[in-house]
Order: structure tokens, then C-alpha cells, then sequence
């Protein structure tokens, strides 16, 4: 017999937000998907494992800095989501 954790609640079933494979992120929405990290872009209409169009292909801007790899795209989206946290909880008054 298998065992299993012992809930006082029946937990709700959850389907997982659109994520960024590199920056781990929820995408945003807004007629398409985009990653708020690195600015790849999908069509509303994108599926899971879909390739993206990176942020330079659809924008026709460059971006400033290297080129990194998907685990160090992962390690700045942390840090970015870390400091932006901070900065809620310091304009709360609680840190």
C-alpha cells in the first residue's frame, strides 16, 4: 500500500501559468505571451513546448549586454524577482 500524506482538506486542482523555460516566469498577457525576463514573445495561440520569437527578432531593437545561457537567464530572474520583492516589503514599511 502506498502511503500518503493525511490532508484535513481536499486541495484544488491547479493548471500551471505559462512559464518561460530559461527565466522560469510567468509570461505576460496581452494579445500574446511575453516573458517579462527576456522579452521572448509568443502568439496567443502558442502551446506547450511552442519556440518563442526572441525579444531582438520581434522588436526590431537590440539589447544592451551578453548573450547568456538559460541557467544564468534563470539566476537573474531569481536576483530580479528577489530585489523586487524587497522593494514591496520596504515600501510596506516592513523591512
Amino acid at each position: 500500500m502506498r502511503t500518503y500524506v493525511k490532508l484535513a482538506e481536499a486541495p484544488t486542482y491547479v493548471i500551471q501559468y505559462p512559464l518561460c523555460s530559461a527565466c522560469c516566469v510567468d509570461l505576460e498577457y496581452d494579445d500574446g505571451w511575453t516573458c517579462p525576463g527576456c522579452g521572448t514573445s509568443w502568439d496567443r495561440r502558442a502551446s506547450d513546448g511552442d519556440e518563442g520569437d526572441l525579444y531582438e527578432s520581434w522588436s526590431g531593437e537590440t539589447l544592451d549586454g551578453p548573450v547568456v545561457s538559460e541557467d544564468e537567464a534563470f539566476d537573474l530572474s531569481l536576483k530580479r524577482e528577489r530585489e523586487e520583492r524587497e522593494a514591496r516589503l520596504r515600501a510596506l514599511g516592513i523591512r
